[in-house]
């Protein structure tokens, strides 16, 4: 809805304008990364089972001064892992 495009900072006219999370794996280190937009703060967040386990948090980013690129390592050896980015941060 547009207050969720609002609070993400993204534009909701703009396909291309959009909060994603990407996997990859350089130097064989898997990494869950995402633009980070300026002002706004972000808490990660995973599960091994969706609909039924609670999400854990993975990391907390604060508000930045500029846009950045935040990069989290992800452990291999715990198996299938699906993520969630949310924003405004949560409360600890």
């Amino acid at each position: 809805n547009n207050h969720a495009e609002f609070i993400a900072g993204t534009k909701p006219l703009d396909r291309s304008s959009a909060l994603r999370l990407r996997l990859s794996s350089p130097s064989g280190q898997a990494m869950v990364s995402f633009e980070a937009l300026s002002n706004r703060s972000y808490t990660l967040q995973s599960t091994t089972l969706l609909g039924v386990a609670e999400w854990q948090r993975e990391a907390d980013f604060p508000p930045g001064e500029t846009n950045f690129i935040a990069q989290v390592p992800v452990q291999t050896t715990i198996g299938n892992r699906f993520f969630r980015l949310v924003t405004p941060q949560l409360e600890p």
